[in-house]
Parts: C-alpha cells; structure tokens; sequence
C-alpha cells in the first residue's frame, strides 16, 4: 500500500487594504510560490454587554468590506 501523497500549503495571509487590489499586488504573492491564501475581514465589538459584530460599514477599508474580501 502507498502512502497518499502530501501537499505542502505555501500559505499567505492577506492584510486589508485602503483600495482594491490589482495584478501587481497578486504577482509577489504568484512568485512565493503562495497555493493559498487566507483572507479575513474585520470586524468588532463595541460592548461585551451588547456582543453584536460590527463589520462592513462605511468607515473601514475597502479590504475590511464583503466587496473587498470577494476581490
């Protein structure tokens, strides 16, 4: 019997921008070798009394936004 073979994850984390992203923020990430990435909008709580998460307003970049993630 083999063994399955095992795929190393070169993995990368996406911070949130200001704008949205373009082919040359993708390349650098092409050229790691990168077959994954982790992209995390942010969010927050204002009170812990009151934990409701806060995210996709207005006043957070465009990278924090569902628009930005899905880019």
């Amino acid at each position: 019997m083999t063994s399955p073979k095992i795929e190393k994850i070169n993995g990368v984390s996406f911070v949130a921008s200001r704008d949205s992203i373009s082919e040359k923020h993708i390349k650098p990430v092409v050229n790691l070798n990168a077959n994954y990435a982790a992209i995390m909008p942010f969010g927050f709580i204002k009170n812990l009394q009151h934990p409701e998460i806060i995210y996709n307003t207005d006043r957070q970049w465009f990278g924090e936004t569902d628009k930005g993630v899905k880019q």
